[in-house]
């Protein structure tokens, strides 16, 4: 029964120890991604085609259907693709985000301007 009552308290302390370690690794993890220079690098481009966007419908009366009709025209930005080589994402009217590090749309590492 001794032995019981020191193993109950120790577990729950190795679960407790667990959860901390846990926690403090994936904030690290967390702070590393947003310090990525290259998400950096998106969040400028992605702000530069969002004012290229609204440069178009000044001039058009109307947004592109897509980013490819925006970079076909002349004087607008030429084609381009985030610095993880996949293209940036456009939803009219004038939503443009980067799939971000994971490549994959609609997770928590998707940047926006």
């Amino acid at each position: 029964m001794v032995a019981r009552d020191r193993i109950i308290p120790l577990a729950i302390k190795l679960l407790l120890a667990s959860i901390v370690l846990l926690a403090a690794v994936s904030g690290v993890l967390f702070y590393l991604v947003r310090r990525d220079p290259r998400s950096e690098a998106a969040r400028k481009d992605l702000a530069e085609l969002q004012r290229a966007l609204g440069k178009f419908k000044a001039d058009t009366g109307l947004s592109p259907a897509t980013l490819q009709e925006l970079f076909s025209k002349p004087g607008y930005l030429e084609p381009r693709r985030d610095p993880w080589g996949n293209l940036y994402r456009y939803a009219p009217p004038d939503k443009v985000w980067s799939m971000g590090p994971d490549g994959w749309d609609n997770t928590s590492d998707d940047l926006y301007p």
